[in-house]
């Protein structure tokens, strides 16, 4: 009888490689629209041998103590369900620079941040892995969040949570002065209009800018109310600068932080509008330095 072939680390890279070039635009086309047959041969190897598969995810969890403490339960719930290659916990388990844990390790002495484990909860439905994959993406621009303000400086970062009245994310101080900011991850973009000579998104076109527009407009449109009801339940003051922080793993919207951020320049100074808003910080993935902040 033949031996179950040995899925190693590289397997499941390879593996997830395949899975991110079908789902990513970018890629697909970087790679001439053909997935390598090396990222297919593994993630079949992944499929008929999924027991060792499992086994490999917990034992790299091991290694990871904080990124096990925080994501475990939904690791657990996701390797139940259909897509498992495509989710973004299976990238960053498998990230040999350890990024996440690194970011959980610089707030694990935020205020609160034990409630994340109970905030975000996914699905249990076997159909429903994108749903799990959402919460953790969530989850992950949160702490995304919490470090960058770290490294920005600000102090007294506390992590809030409650259920008694509206209440804002995050607050912080820098320079003695209070923000509240409220975290928002955007769904990616699936048809930037690109650069035929490059294939990288156009920065100039129409369509692409007023996509970004639709972005920033929604969520200003959502948080604005969310801290309006914050401030009626005097969970915040007046006097703090209130943000919202757009936080995105699209690449396209990070090739174009110089148009998104001229865009919520735009919006911010509409008379009469966004009342409850005092600054947008767009957080591309992206070393925080390329952040951008945008006051009224």
């Amino acid at each position: 009888m033949t031996p179950a072939p040995t899925i190693t680390e590289e397997t499941v890279r390879k593996a997830t490689l395949g899975a991110s070039i079908v789902n990513n635009r970018e890629l697909y086309v970087s790679y001439d629209g053909k997935v390598p047959q090396e990222c297919v041969d593994a993630a079949k190897m992944i499929q008929g041998n999924y027991e060792q598969f499992q086994q490999l995810v917990w034992k790299r969890l091991e290694q990871l103590p904080l990124v096990k403490k925080y994501f475990g339960k939904l690791v657990r719930a996701r390797l139940k369900q259909k897509g498992i290659l495509a989710s973004p916990i299976i990238s960053v388990i498998f990230d040999d620079y350890q990024t996440l844990e690194q970011r959980l390790n610089n707030v694990k002495s935020v205020s609160g941040i034990e409630s994340l484990k109970n905030e975000y909860r996914g699905s249990e439905h076997f159909l429903q892995g994108s749903i799990t994959d959402a919460v953790m993406r969530n989850m992950l621009a949160e702490i995304m969040v919490l470090d960058s303000l770290i490294r920005l400086g600000f102090v007294n970062i506390r992590k809030i949570s409650r259920k008694d009245k509206p209440h804002i994310d995050i607050s912080a101080e820098k320079d003695g002065q209070s923000y509240a900011i409220d975290a928002t991850r955007k769904q990616e973009v699936s048809d930037w209009e690109v650069e035929p000579s490059t294939n990288l998104e156009d920065c100039k076109s129409h369509k692409n800018q007023l996509e970004i527009r639709r972005l920033i407009m929604q969520t200003l449109e959502d948080k604005d109310e969310q801290f309006f009801r914050a401030l009626q339940a005097h969970t915040i003051a007046d006097s703090t600068v209130k943000v919202v922080a757009i936080k995105t793993s699209d690449y396209g919207f990070a090739e174009c932080i110089e148009q998104a951020t001229r865009i919520a320049q735009e919006l911010l100074s509409e008379r009469n509008r966004w009342q409850h808003i005092d600054c947008v910080w767009l957080l591309p993935n992206i070393d925080v330095s390329q952040s951008s902040w945008v006051y009224k």
